[in-house]
């Protein structure tokens, strides 16, 4: 049995090593494009907005480098988009989207409740997390420690893994993620 861990959910690139990509494109091919099209379904981390909003300038931009906080930023997307059933901010100008995230404030995102689906104590404490990973300050978001305890009302109590093996799952998945819960185990990050 493998661990889980979050891995590479913004640019592809080591941890600390320069990024020079946006969903497998140069930071060349972005940049006319995104001030003219829509915002495709992919949400840059705000350090990653500010990177390719800044490179508009005739300034000279410092390298963006891989990080954590970057990933964690795009894993509390994850979390919204599965709350909210859609995608965070697909459609919008890509001129406004970078705007949006390169701001000081508050990142906009569509409200919505995932309470009769998920039940209302996971409902709120991913909510909550998506909230705390949203963060644009990057150094705020919840690591993995912190992500795994606000997860914990969201899986199954250990005495259901067997129910969930008895309807034809083989339960490794949901009893790996229980384990993990408990432990902390498998909390690495790959930028």
């Amino acid at each position: 049995e493998g661990r889980f861990r979050l891995a590479d959910l913004d640019a592809a690139a080591v941890l600390g090593e320069e990024i020079t990509e946006f969903m497998g494109m140069p930071w060349e091919v972005w940049v006319p494009n995104v001030q003219i099209g829509p915002w495709p379904t992919a949400v840059p981390s705000p350090e990653h907005a500010r990177h390719l909003h800044s490179r508009w300038s005739l300034a000279a931009v410092p390298p963006l480098l891989a990080s954590r906080e970057a990933d964690w930023f795009q894993f509390g997307v994850l979390i919204l988009e599965v709350i909210c059933y859609r995608p965070v901010l697909a459609g919008r100008p890509g001129r406004e989207v970078l705007a949006d995230l390169a701001a000081q404030g508050p990142l906009r995102v569509p409200e919505c409740s995932a309470a009769s689906r998920l039940g209302e104590a996971c409902a709120v404490s991913l909510q909550a997390l998506a909230g705390a990973l949203l963060s644009k300050n990057a150094s705020a978001r919840p690591g993995a420690l912190d992500s795994l305890a606000a997860l914990r009302p969201c899986l199954p109590a250990p005495s259901r893994l067997h129910e969930h093996a008895d309807r034809g799952g083989d339960g490794r998945a949901a009893g790996r993620a229980a384990e993990v819960a408990e432990d902390g185990e498998g909390a690495g990050v790959a930028g």
